[in-house]
């Protein structure tokens, strides 16, 4: 396949097409959805059980059965430390040796469940929201002397790889993993 070369022109040209196509109104040859002279579909009526005109009884709710807690799609098993939930064992683990590193005084600040916002800048001036990234623990690590942003990974997803090299690539951010 042949990749063609376009000049900066030549994109912000094809932009504003694209751009205007979104905000051109439908033609005449779309019709409404609803106009007051179309009629309205007919509603579907319930069937009588029999011939005295009597509807059928109401089916028992859904509630009324015992739900089982949904496993994880990885097999990770939620646990709870110090009141504090989180999404596996391994990053309860994680937490609980932060926490001993902390009161050791060799990290500082622990937060848990930093949040990234990945943003890029579009043409004039506007900024596109890409997505956030949550890592699980952010610290300051005396020893390194930097901020250290941390994930507990039992199973690296195709998004999780793909954030990871767009936090790279944006704040110059390498994710520690264990």
């Amino acid at each position: 396949m042949i990749q063609r070369q376009y000049t900066a022109e030549q994109l912000e040209e094809i932009a504003k097409r694209n751009k205007a196509a979104w905000r051109r109104p439908l033609g005449t040859d779309h019709p409404p959805h609803r106009t007051p002279e179309m009629p309205k579909k007919p509603q579907k009526r319930a069937k009588a059980v029999s011939g005295d005109g009597s509807l059928p009884e109401a089916p028992k709710s859904l509630k009324s059965r015992p739900s089982k807690p949904r496993a994880h799609k990885y097999g990770a098993q939620a646990t709870e430390i110090d009141g504090i939930r989180f999404a596996s064992k391994k990053e309860g683990r994680v937490y609980q040796e932060l926490k001993l590193r902390e009161s050791a005084g060799e990290i500082a600040d622990l937060k848990l469940q930093p949040v990234l916002r990945c943003d890029i800048p579009g043409m004039g001036g506007t900024i596109h929201h890409i997505c956030n990234y949550k890592a699980d623990f952010l610290y300051f690590d005396r020893k390194l002397e930097k901020m250290v942003w941390l994930d507990a990974k039992g199973f690296r997803t195709p998004i999780y790889r793909l954030k990871r090299k767009l936090v790279l690539a944006l704040f110059g951010i390498a994710i520690t993993e264990c």
